[in-house]
């Protein structure tokens, strides 16, 4: 029997790439990205965060400030927390003071609020003398 020769044209190499290699570096690229966005995303979390830090500091130091000035007679406590909104979160400040002596006042100072990652606080302690 003689051998059948095959007269169809074969295709040539034209060195592109097949449909199999695209899908998978897609794929890949797809994984990549992926992570990147979450590590975006996780960045902007901490961002956030931050800023609410930042805005309750800012928030006890200006209560602390009018302590710090205000007539060591007149120091009370502030049991009923004191809000202060900004940037659409509430925080609310309150403090206690002790005097251990009659020239010295301890101020314990706490800044709380709650956003959409949940409830924070923040814990300030002072010294005045007289």
């Amino acid at each position: 029997m003689k051998a059948v020769a095959n007269n169809a044209p074969r295709l040539r190499d034209n060195g592109g790439f097949s449909l199999v290699e695209a899908l998978v570096a897609i794929a890949i690229l797809s994984v990549v990205m992926l992570g990147t966005a979450t590590m975006l995303f996780t960045g902007l979390a901490g961002s956030a965060g931050s800023n609410n830090r930042y805005l309750a500091t800012t928030t006890a130091q200006s209560r602390i400030e009018i302590l710090m000035n205000a007539p060591f007679a007149s120091l009370v406590s502030q049991l009923t927390p004191i809000t202060t909104t900004s940037s659409g979160v509430n925080y609310n400040t309150k403090w206690r003071v002790t005097n251990p002596t009659a020239n010295l006042a301890f101020i314990n100072m706490s800044t709380t609020w709650t956003d959409k990652y949940g409830y924070h606080g923040m814990n300030f302690s002072i010294v005045r003398s007289r």
